[in-house]
């Protein structure tokens, strides 16, 4: 075996790599996808206005239950109204999608990282 290819890594070695898995990562088709559906969704002002319509109305909801508050039947209207909405939107839609897909990738990465590096030692 090569005694170079045992010698151990510096961590420029392994921010190298990366800036190269990175490189790639922005290249995969998964990524462009993501680029592509976030370009989609921030000229969509309507897709934009229902995704925080929701955000602020279930913030709003989520802070009057903390104190105590019931939600009233027009809050719960309201915030099913807003989830119609977000769930209507193809601009969103697409972006959800494209988000989970890119976090799969991302995941299936964090994997094969974890897989071909071999356990850490427990010393004390």
């Amino acid at each position: 075996m090569n005694p170079a290819a045992q010698a151990p890594a510096t961590t420029q070695a392994v921010l190298d790599q990366a800036r190269a898995v990175g490189a790639l990562l922005a290249r995969h088709e998964v990524t462009q996808k993501l680029d592509a559906a976030a370009t989609t969704l921030e000229a969509d002002v309507d897709a934009r206005r229902a995704a925080n319509d929701l955000a602020r109305l279930a913030d709003a909801l989520s802070k009057k239950e903390a104190q105590g508050q019931p939600a009233s039947a027009e809050d719960r209207a309201k915030l099913t109204q807003a989830q119609a909405a977000v769930s209507q939107s193809i601009p969103l839609r697409n972006f959800q999608v494209a988000q989970m897909d890119y976090m799969d990738l991302l995941r299936s990465i964090d994997r094969a990282i974890t897989e071909s590096a071999p356990p850490a030692s427990a010393t004390p």
